[in-house]
């Protein structure tokens, strides 16, 4: 049985599409797929990944992304695009806010950045093993998740893929000529 011919590539499609494809893909998940016409599974990367990353900082709170503390796991999360971004903002906004009162406060011996700590723990926002753990790697995991959908997307707006992949016709066997 002969498979249809698919129209699936375009040679007029712009050649910055992976650029922008890429961009949207990171800003927000699944927006590179749907900006290719990929509506479908753009839906299923959004809700996928957007929850999984806000399902991490609900188990963890406002200090899930915290850059000075973990690094690398807020590298990853900075990968979950405006998310990572808006839940970085409000660690940097919260932590200024203890790091001022610790400034305007009476001396004391340790660090500046372990005084915040220790003003941190003092208001029950530290985080600590396993809901922290969790926190890292559920939100982390969904930046990593989204940046293999800024690749899938980078690849396919350079190959010119638009469009659902059509149905397959056959069934997985070919017919015996």
């Amino acid at each position: 049985m002969a498979r249809r011919a698919s129209s699936r590539t375009s040679t007029t499609f712009p050649l910055v599409a992976p650029v922008i494809g890429g961009v949207l893909a990171w800003a927000v998940p699944g927006a590179g797929h749907w900006f290719l016409g990929r509506k479908v599974r753009a839906v299923i990367l959004f809700v996928a990944i957007t929850a999984l990353f806000w399902s991490g900082v609900a188990i963890g709170g406002v200090f899930t992304v915290d850059p000075r503390e973990q690094a690398w796991w807020s590298r990853a999360q900075m990968c979950a695009g405006l998310s990572g971004v808006v839940s970085y903002y409000r660690q940097d906004h919260r932590y200024r806010m203890y790091e001022a009162q610790v400034i305007s406060g009476p001396p004391s011996g340790p660090s500046l950045d372990a005084a915040v700590r220790a003003k941190i723990a003092d208001a029950g926002l530290a985080l600590v093993a396993p809901a922290s753990t969790l926190a890292f790697v559920f939100s982390g995991v969904a930046g990593l998740l989204n940046l293999l959908c800024i690749m899938d997307v980078v690849l396919l707006g350079a190959m010119g893929v638009r469009g659902e992949p059509p149905p397959d016709e056959d069934t997985g066997q070919e017919a015996a000529s």
